[in-house]
């Protein structure tokens, strides 16, 4: 469905649905090897390739080779080949001089403060190197200075540019995250400059909650809390009757749906057209469900009644 090159070592490549069992694979058309890696998201769906050859990914453009599933005419799914031409566009010069773009991290916390319990993500654009953990500080602020906090970074299982920080954080604590200048950096020699995030972690009381008592469950179900965007919130995963909770959501207006998986793979499977399979049946609580702050609501939910 995409392909894009926002970044000259990046290529991310994106099919519609799950490849299931068949190939998702990438490769360079001259069959050059050992100048790239790899990374799958966890549903399998997009590749994102990291070039790590310089001579390679200075050039404005590479031809590149994906092997995915196709549908075609017939209904059937192949395994379809195409070549596909990455370009990428040099930041324009300004009176000679190439405008290099900033290298920053990024990180989870928002300015209405942390989720108690909620782990700090840092995140970089492209793949991580080591952190120097000698340049970063964390502190809990309070009427007597800053007191320095133990911490801790664990790289994440699946992405090369996520680092997560862990530390003890008490509700309604203050906080002040500084890196130092080179603190983190990435596999192409870009560094941080300094920065520093204050922010306090907010208490249970300034959300509210929600209990829902199921009944009628048969089979694997899962359950769903939509923003009124239509937007993921929240997901459960049910097979019999019981309280599923939602808990610390911000006040506003919500939906909930249940999608019968039926065949167990914990997401909502399309209809096929070649095997006459129709999609996962789903059902929606009717009407809208509002939280307020420090409220706990608790609603009936029948799933024999479909809606």
């Amino acid at each position: 469905t995409s392909s894009s090159r926002k970044l000259p070592y990046q290529l991310i490549y994106t099919i519609s649905l799950p490849p299931d069992t068949m190939d998702f694979d990438f490769r360079f058309e001259d069959g050059r090897e050992g100048s790239y890696f790899i990374e799958r998201s966890r549903q399998n769906d997009t590749l994102t390739v990291w070039l790590t050859d310089s001579m390679l990914y200075s050039l404005p453009s590479v031809k590149t080779l994906i092997t995915y599933p196709f549908t075609d005419s017939t209904g059937k799914n192949i395994p379809r080949q195409d070549t596909l031409d990455m370009r990428f566009a040099a930041s324009k010069s300004v009176r000679g001089k190439t405008v290099k773009p900033l290298y920053r991290i990024g990180t989870n916390i928002p300015g209405s403060g942390m989720r108690p319990g909620e782990r700090i993500k840092i995140s970089s654009p492209a793949p991580f190197r080591n952190p120097d953990t000698s340049k970063i500080r964390f502190y809990e602020v309070g009427a007597k200075g800053r007191l320095p906090l133990k911490f801790s970074l664990a790289r994440d299982s699946a992405r090369s540019n996520i680092y997560f920080l862990d530390v003890k954080l008490r509700e309604e604590g203050k906080y002040l995250f500084i890196a130092d200048s080179a603190s983190f950096g990435n596999i192409y020699g870009e560094v941080n400059d300094s920065t520093g995030v204050s922010f306090e972690v907010r208490p249970k009381n300034s959300y509210g909650h929600l209990d829902l008592n199921i009944t009628n469950v048969q089979g694997n179900i899962i359950i769903q809390l939509l923003d009124k965007e239509e937007k993921l919130k929240g997901e459960k995963k049910i097979s019999k009757e019981g309280i599923v909770k939602f808990p610390m959501l911000e006040k506003g207006f919500y939906r909930l749906r249940a999608i019968w998986d039926l065949d167990g793979d914990n997401k909502w499977t399309t209809g096929d057209y070649s095997r006459k399979l129709q999609p996962e049946p789903v059902s929606y609580y009717p009407g809208e469900i509002e939280i307020k702050v420090d409220w706990e609501i608790s609603n009936d939910w029948d799933l024999g009644s479909k809606y």
